[in-house]
């Protein structure tokens, strides 16, 4: 099976808004990938849609090296 490069990314941000809804609500994440998953509105694995729910949810991690809202790698600041 072959995987379009980016697609769960695209998945993630095309759910980003009901997801937020839902984790506002008190859902767990687990359950929400399967709710997405049993919708069919996501085909990724748990672990990346983990990853970016990680991504979106702690975008000031100190181990991060990567900018959510511009999906791209943070530049060393000297």
């Amino acid at each position: 099976m072959t995987r379009m490069y980016g697609k769960a990314r695209l998945e993630f941000f095309s759910i980003k808004d009901e997801f937020v809804k839902l984790r506002s609500k008190g859902w767990l994440i687990r359950p929400i990938y399967r709710k997405f998953l049993s919708e069919e509105k996501i085909s990724m694995s748990y672990q990346s849609f983990w990853r970016y729910v990680d991504r979106f949810e702690n975008p000031n991690k100190k181990d991060r090296n990567f900018d959510p809202v511009t999906l791209k790698d943070k530049k060393k600041e000297d």
